[in-house]
């Protein structure tokens, strides 16, 4: 997944260059959404390998979120804002491993787990409708940098 979404870096920056963040935003949880249900529903070698490709979508359009989080704060807060963001992201996984771990750990099958996971990926694509709109302009791509520049 790392070298797939090292692959969809360049077109996103270049999609939320085009269209603003919150459709890219969009996409990514789409991909989000069908890397879980392909974990579900998907059997063999090629549905793993379009999940894969899914999953390295939607990371790579984490970065976009984190742009579109410095296009709502302003300047003077950028250090709070991303404390906030990463701390909240990482604790998430933190709680979610512990949480699995624990279940696994007592006898818990896997699949409830994945079942666990489409929610939360579910909830997230719900509350994305709640996002406010950005307050600025997300900075310019490199692509667009070295177009115009």
């Amino acid at each position: 997944a790392t070298w797939g979404a090292f692959f969809f870096l360049l077109p996103v920056g270049l999609l939320a260059d085009k269209f603003g963040p919150l459709p890219v935003i969009l996409c990514g949880l789409v991909c989000r959404e069908a890397t879980r249900l392909l974990l579900l529903f998907g059997e063999g070698v090629r549905a793993m390998s379009v999940m894969q490709l899914m999953y390295a979508a939607s990371v790579s359009i984490d970065t976009v979120y984190f742009s579109y989080v410095y296009a709502l704060a302003p300047p003077h807060l950028f250090l709070q804002f991303t404390s906030a963001v990463h701390s909240a992201y990482h604790s998430g996984n933190v709680v979610g491993s512990l949480l699995g771990e624990v279940w696994v750990s007592t006898g818990g099958e896997l699949r409830p787990l994945f079942y666990s996971s489409f929610c939360t990926a579910s909830l997230g694509l719900v509350f994305f409708a709640l996002l406010p709109r950005p307050a600025s302009k997300l900075p310019p791509s490199l692509a667009t940098e070295l177009r115009d520049g």
